[in-house]
C-alpha cells in the first residue's frame, strides 16, 4: 500500500544533490590508484621462470603462388624425367611354353596401367592370342601375359559391342557413303534409324581420330593441285 502524498514530499525533500567537488574527489582518488600501479610494476614478482626460445624463425605461409616453392617459377620448368629403356617381353618370360602363332603386329595392350601400353610391336610387347568369340564372324582375343588381362581385336573400333554382322554394317555405312540418307537407309534396309544413326556417328568419330593419327603433321614433297586449300 503507497503512503500518503505528503511522505513521498518528505523523501524527496530529505536527499542531497551530490555536490561537484565530490566527483572532482573521485576522479582524483582513481587516478592515484592508477599512478600507483605503474610505480609498482618493476617490483613484480620476477621468481617465475622465462619463456623458452624457439628453436627457429616461424615458417612464413605462402600468400600468393610466387611464394609456393612449388608454384613458383622454379617449379614451372621440372626436371626432365629419366626415360628408361622398355625391355621387350621376351627377355623377362622364360624361354619354355609354346611359341607364338597369332601375329599381334599392330595390336596394343588398352589398359594404362601396364608397361606396355599403346604398344604395337611384336617384338616388345606381351600379346598372345587367346582364342575367338562371336556369333557371325570368328573375333580374335588378345591376352597381355604383362599384365595379365584380356581384350578383344574389335576394342576401339566401330564395331566394338556390335552384334551385328559386320558385312551388314560396312553395307550399310557405304550406301550412306554413297548419298543415301539415314531415313532411306532405314526403309531399305528394314533397320531402325537410331542405330543407323548410331553406326554413323561411331564411324565418324574413328574416322576423325584416324585422320589425326595418320594425316597430320605430314612431310609432303609433291602435292597435287586438287589437294591445296586456302
Amino acid at each position: 500500500m503507497l503512503g500518503h502524498p505528503h511522505d513521498i514530499y518528505a523523501r524527496r525533500e530529505d536527499t542531497v544533490p551530490l555536490h561537484p567537488l565530490d566527483s572532482l574527489l573521485a576522479l582524483l582518488l582513481i587516478a592515484l590508484f592508477f599512478g600507483l600501479l605503474v610505480e609498482l610494476a618493476p617490483f613484480r614478482d620476477d621468481s617465475a621462470p622465462p619463456k623458452a626460445p624457439r628453436h627457429g624463425p616461424r615458417p612464413l605461409r605462402p600468400r600468393t603462388p610466387d611464394d609456393c616453392p612449388r608454384c613458383g617459377p622454379a617449379a614451372a620448368t621440372p626436371a626432365p624425367a629419366v626415360v628408361q629403356a622398355l625391355i621387350p617381353y621376351t627377355q623377362l618370360k622364360s624361354s619354355r611354353g609354346r611359341k607364338k602363332s597369332i601375329n599381334t603386329a599392330g595390336f596394343a595392350c588398352p589398359h594404362p596401367s601396364c608397361r606396355y601400353f599403346n604398344n604395337t610391336d611384336p617384338t616388345v610387347h606381351a600379346l598372345v592370342g587367346y582364342g575367338h568369340h562371336g556369333r557371325h564372324d570368328p573375333i580374335q582375343d588378345f591376352f597381355c601375359q604383362a599384365c595379365q588381362r584380356k581384350f578383344t581385336a574389335r576394342r576401339d573400333t566401330p564395331l566394338y559391342h556390335l552384334k551385328t554382322a559386320p558385312a551388314c554394317v560396312a553395307q550399310v555405312l557405304h550406301a550412306i557413303a554413297e548419298g543415301l540418307s539415314a531415313q532411306a537407309a532405314a526403309r531399305v534396309f528394314q533397320m531402325s534409324e537410331t542405330t543407323i544413326r548410331c553406326w554413323i556417328t561411331r564411324a565418324g568419330q574413328h574416322s576423325y581420330s584416324l585422320h589425326n593419327e595418320l594425316m597430320c603433321a605430314l612431310q609432303l614433297t609433291h602435292v597435287q593441285l586438287d589437294e591445296l586449300r586456302l
